[in-house]
């Protein structure tokens, strides 16, 4: 485990709570997994990126800044760690254009738990609980298990995009 300085960093604002990066790992040799969070708290049990030997593979994650404007990083495995900041929430006495309201993460849906979806079949999680007024949500998607290449796509109601959201 180790924690990373983001305030007053890349652009980060030293106001900033919360931070987008995408998380990165490559040179690996085992099967394991990669977690993220704020510093100066435990480390939850949730995965941000799971990964086997010889992949390079990314995530992006959301991530809150813990203790000094950090946050922490630790890995299963030996592995060579990339992370990339491309986003920050500040507080919403602060907000411009919209804020990031945190919640604590809660599991969806975990389809080792009941019915595997079918290559090509379409899965509808809905998210219950919400205000009122919230207009989109983060998610983190893992994939474990696969039994074959291929591609994910998450979208709202209504809005399936023409392109994948990640690659399995």
């Amino acid at each position: 485990m180790f924690s990373i300085p983001v305030s007053g960093q890349c652009g980060v604002p030293a106001q900033a709570t919360a931070v987008v990066v995408t998380l990165t790992v490559t040179n690996v040799n085992a099967f394991g997994f990669l977690t993220a969070w704020p510093s100066g708290v435990a480390e939850p049990t949730a995965s941000n990126l799971n990964f086997g030997p010889g992949r390079t593979l990314a995530n992006t994650a959301l991530v809150s800044l813990g203790l000094n404007g950090a946050m922490s990083i630790s890995s299963s495995v030996t592995a060579d760690k990339i992370v990339d900041v491309t986003g920050y929430f500040v507080p919403a006495s602060s907000a411009q254009a919209g804020r990031y309201i945190e919640i604590t993460p809660s599991r969806l849906m975990d389809s080792r738990n009941g019915t595997r979806p079918a290559a090509g079949s379409t899965t509808t999680v809905t998210a219950s609980g919400l205000p009122a007024d919230v207009s989109g949500i983060a998610v983190n998607i893992t994939f474990t298990n696969a039994s074959d290449a291929g591609y994910f796509t998450v979208y709202g109601k209504g809005n399936r995009p023409s392109a994948s959201t990640g690659n399995v």
